[in-house]
């Protein structure tokens, strides 16, 4: 049986690439702590706070989105050439284990509102950013005893979406799909169709 060294040393494991998810992650952070700096007066408004989770979301979830849409295009050449077994399933273990700090965090929020814990509402905004508009869209408070339990149901279907992402795209750069690329080319079909129906002698 492999110990955990010779796991991360095998470059297809799922915790290598589960780790190298973290490395995205902190490019995302990074970015995301910026501009909580930059517009932290837009989280006292309903609508700075929607428009800090969509800044938050993107900035943050689409170094994930890049990072899980790579292994899967690369994964598809391997799949090719034999060296890995074809699994739509490896983008979500992928970001499940990219998603355990964020989890870990959540369960302790969990038990302090049980009272068995610290209050660490505070450190989970500043370390999981997409979440903090959400957070503050709920619920004002510092303290987790205000916050009723289907708030912190909320804040944990919220704090999963890193694995929803990775698997997702994944799946995308396994089949070489790039949303934007497919949103432009049905744009320009469409406006090729419709060059096609023209008729110079309707000009005016």
């Amino acid at each position: 049986m492999k110990n955990l060294k010779e796991i991360y040393q095998d470059r297809y494991s799922y915790l290598r690439r589960g780790i190298s998810l973290y490395s995205a992650q902190l490019g995302g952070w990074l970015f995301c702590v910026v501009l909580l700096i930059s517009l932290a007066f837009t989280l006292n408004y309903g609508w700075g706070r929607w428009i800090m989770f969509f800044a938050l979301g993107f900035a943050y979830y689409a170094t994930v989105f890049a990072s899980a849409w790579d292994m899967g295009f690369r994964d598809s050449n391997r799949v090719k050439f034999g060296h890995i077994q074809k699994s739509y399933a490896t983008g979500f273990k992928i970001g499940a284990i990219g998603n355990i700090f964020w989890w870990v965090m959540i369960l302790s929020m969990f038990i302090a509102k049980l009272g068995y814990g610290y209050n660490i509402l505070i450190i989970f905004k500043w370390l999981a950013p997409p979440v903090w508009p959400v957070i503050n869209m709920m619920c004002d408070s510092m303290y987790l005893f205000n916050f009723d339990w289907w708030m912190l149901l909320v804040i944990l279907i919220a704090g999963s979406m890193i694995t929803v992402i990775s698997g997702v795209s994944y799946i995308l750069g396994y089949n070489e799909i790039i949303p934007m690329h497919k949103l432009m080319y049905t744009k320009s079909k469409k406006a090729q169709n419709d060059e096609s129906f023209y008729d110079p002698r309707f000009k005016k």
